[in-house]
């Protein structure tokens, strides 16, 4: 009986180290050494990967399955591929030297193809790579100190980050927010889920059927194509804007501006109640109707109040010495 033990333990053992040798994959790595490495997962993984330095091009594919192909960069010293039920961790480490980013190059680190089941939901933090992600329809969030975002095909829950780096879309749909300190924000959003676009030192150039926007930026310029929107909010601060849109019917715009331009151009059956002030100068011009801009008699102050068809909508526009420009197209 105490060998039958003693067997059955050594054989638990074996069945062990087995799994483990399927589930994980974690070695210290070669400067350049090339990554060629495959595990079955379930149709929808949570993946995280965290990665530091180079690029990473992430595709989904139509396989319970993922792959890892590239190369690893000049400094990189451990790479983790590892499985924990539906969790799969992604992770490559580097050496860390004294000041190692104020010289680090995207070109000398990570070269990474990485390929997904399309549902899976992805998570991705990197410091200084660029990365391309694309064919996700499940949520994807994406976190980047120094890098440019390329996003495409993707749907669920999607949302970018970078601080210093620019950010493409393509084909992008379900909800959408998408943040960069310095950088641009370009491309087009389908679908009739929310966009939230957020720049500080970038511009924004987008086109999107969401029925709800919000679009930030400090000293960036926007160039904005709507469908049919039931709720828009603007805010700039010096930028220029400028937007196109159909109002739906009780739909509501609000922009404000503190020296940017706001040009907005309307359908021209819109049905909405304008209320525009302008607080300290600035210039209201309108093309939509008859109705003039008024002036204070004591005063900077300039507003501009009128109801075109009905007026089911609302449109408040508001500015500290801007010029806003009203049209229909």
């Amino acid at each position: 009986m105490i060998l039958s033990k003693r067997r059955l333990s050594r054989q638990l053992a074996c069945c062990w180290l087995l799994v483990l040798s399927v589930n994980a994959l974690s070695f210290s790595a070669l400067a350049k050494q090339a990554v060629d490495e495959t595990m079955v997962t379930e149709n929808s993984p949570n993946v995280e990967i965290e990665h530091v330095n180079g690029t990473a091009i992430i595709k989904g594919w139509d396989k319970q399955e993922i792959k890892i192909t590239g190369e690893l960069g000049d400094n990189t010293e451990d790479f983790t591929f590892s499985k924990d039920g539906n969790d799969v961790l992604i992770k490559v480490d580097v050496k860390r030297f004294q000041d190692d980013w104020k010289n680090s190059s995207i070109d000398k680190g990570d070269r990474l193809t990485i390929y997904l089941p399309v549902a899976s939901r992805v998570s991705y933090t990197a410091v200084h790579a660029d990365l391309e992600i694309s064919e996700i329809n499940n949520d994807t969030r994406v976190e980047l100190i120094n890098g440019d975002i390329k996003a495409n095909t993707l749907s669920g829950r999607v949302k970018l980050e970078t601080v210093n780096g620019d950010v493409s879309l393509t084909d992008i749909q379900g909800v959408l927010v998408v943040e960069s300190v310095n950088g641009d924000i370009e491309g087009n959003h389908q679908g009739n889920k929310d966009a939230r676009l957020v720049t500080v030192n970038g511009d924004i150039r987008i086109n999107t059927n969401s029925p709800e926007v919000r679009v930030e930026s400090v000293n960036g310029n926007m160039d904005i194509t709507l469908a049919k929107v039931r709720e828009l909010d603007i805010v700039t601060v010096n930028g220029e804007v400028n937007v196109k849109l159909e109002l739906a019917e009780n739909g509501d715009v609000s922009a404000t501006s503190v020296g940017g331009g706001l040009q907005l151009s309307f359908q021209k059956n819109v049905s909405a109640r304008f209320d525009v002030e302008a607080h300290a100068g600035g210039e209201i011009i309108n093309r939509i109707s008859s109705d003039k801009m008024r002036s204070a008699k004591y005063g900077p102050n300039k507003w501009l109040e009128f109801t075109q068809h009905g007026g089911a909508g609302r449109v408040e526009i508001s500015t500290v010495h801007g010029k806003v420009d009203l049209s229909v197209y």
